[in-house]
Protein backbone atom coordinates (compact mmCIF):
# COMPACT_ATOMS: atom_id res chain seq x y z
CA UNK A 1 0.00 0.00 0.00
CA UNK A 2 0.82 3.72 -0.83
CA UNK A 3 1.85 6.58 2.01
CA UNK A 4 -1.52 8.15 3.27
CA UNK A 5 -2.43 11.05 1.24
CA UNK A 6 -4.92 12.85 3.25
CA UNK A 7 -3.36 12.54 7.05
CA UNK A 8 -6.35 14.10 8.93
CA UNK A 9 -8.81 11.36 7.65
CA UNK A 10 -5.99 8.49 7.33
CA UNK A 11 -6.77 8.25 3.06
CA UNK A 12 -4.31 6.31 1.42
CA UNK A 13 -3.37 5.72 -2.42
CA UNK A 14 -5.16 2.81 -2.40
CA UNK A 15 -8.34 4.51 -0.83
CA UNK A 16 -8.72 6.63 -3.58
CA UNK A 17 -7.96 4.43 -6.48
CA UNK A 18 -10.25 1.76 -4.80
CA UNK A 19 -12.95 5.16 -4.98
CA UNK A 20 -12.30 5.38 -8.46
CA UNK A 21 -12.29 1.74 -9.81
CA UNK A 22 -15.79 2.25 -7.78
CA UNK A 23 -17.06 4.31 -10.78
CA UNK A 24 -15.69 7.68 -8.91
CA UNK A 25 -14.36 10.57 -11.89
CA UNK A 26 -14.35 13.51 -10.31
CA UNK A 27 -12.67 15.45 -6.64
CA UNK A 28 -16.00 15.64 -5.42
CA UNK A 29 -17.13 12.11 -6.14
CA UNK A 30 -13.63 10.85 -4.53
CA UNK A 31 -14.00 13.08 -1.49
CA UNK A 32 -17.73 11.61 -0.72
CA UNK A 33 -16.39 7.72 -0.72
CA UNK A 34 -13.23 8.92 1.22
CA UNK A 35 -13.49 11.74 2.68
CA UNK A 36 -9.99 13.06 2.08
CA UNK A 37 -9.55 16.74 2.05
CA UNK A 38 -12.73 16.90 4.08
CA UNK A 39 -11.10 18.54 7.46
CA UNK A 40 -8.12 21.24 6.25
CA UNK A 41 -8.13 20.26 2.60
CA UNK A 42 -4.05 20.93 2.36
CA UNK A 43 -4.20 17.18 0.22
CA UNK A 44 -6.66 18.67 -2.40
CA UNK A 45 -3.75 18.90 -4.88
CA UNK A 46 -2.37 15.92 -4.85
CA UNK A 47 -5.67 14.15 -4.47
CA UNK A 48 -6.33 16.11 -8.16
CA UNK A 49 -3.33 14.96 -9.49
CA UNK A 50 -3.74 11.46 -7.98
CA UNK A 51 -7.76 11.23 -9.75
CA UNK A 52 -6.13 12.83 -13.34
CA UNK A 53 -3.52 10.20 -13.50
CA UNK A 54 -5.52 7.50 -12.25
CA UNK A 55 -8.52 8.15 -14.22
CA UNK A 56 -6.52 8.48 -17.61
CA UNK A 57 -4.94 5.14 -16.71
CA UNK A 58 -8.80 3.42 -16.41
CA UNK A 59 -9.64 5.36 -19.85
CA UNK A 60 -6.67 3.52 -21.36
CA UNK A 61 -7.30 0.06 -19.80
CA UNK A 62 -11.12 0.70 -21.07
Amino acid sequence: MKDIICKCNNVSYHDIESAIKEGATTYDEVQDMTLCGTACANCEDTVKSIIEELVKTNRKTE
